[in-house]
């Protein structure tokens, strides 16, 4: 079961999946990383990276990595669990990790994929929480379809 802007969708799950179907165990598909199953994966979409002038007119605007860290995941209490941020952009993602270890997640670390197929099979296989903005396609689609 998965919901869509509230609406739960038992009917078409299936076909969904099917559709986003990848080959898991090929690396050209889907890449070697593969999160842990106690791993926090935060996707961090970069719309400030790519849409430069537009994205805050455009509503595409995304947590701070400060507000990520005290509002999202400030309630956390086991700080030791490893926890990803994965993303496009190299200095924004890892200043979200910078954040993170400041806050005491010992095990923050940034990764970066080679394809957006890499990317989306990683958000799909997160088993603990996968963390996302509803604006990003990959989030919404990997956290209905993981």
């Amino acid at each position: 079961t998965y919901a869509i802007g509230g609406y739960v969708n038992e009917r078409y799950y299936d076909k969904h999946r099917n559709l986003f179907q990848f080959d898991y165990d090929n690396p050209k598909c889907c890449g070697s990383e593969r999160p842990q199953a106690n791993e926090r994966v935060i996707h961090v979409r970069g719309y400030s990276g790519e849409m430069a002038r537009k994205f805050k007119k455009k509503g595409f605007e995304e947590l701070s990595a400060n507000k990520t860290a005290d509002e999202l995941l400030g309630a956390a209490t086991n700080r030791d669990e490893p926890i990803t941020v994965l993303s496009r952009f190299a200095s924004i993602g890892t200043s979200y990790v910078d954040v993170l270890q400041a806050r005491g997640w010992k095990n923050a670390r940034f990764l970066t994929t080679e394809t957006g197929e890499q990317s989306f099979c990683y958000l799909m296989r997160a088993q603990k929480e996968m963390i996302g903005y509803s604006m990003s396609s990959f989030a919404s689609w990997g956290a209905m379809l993981g």
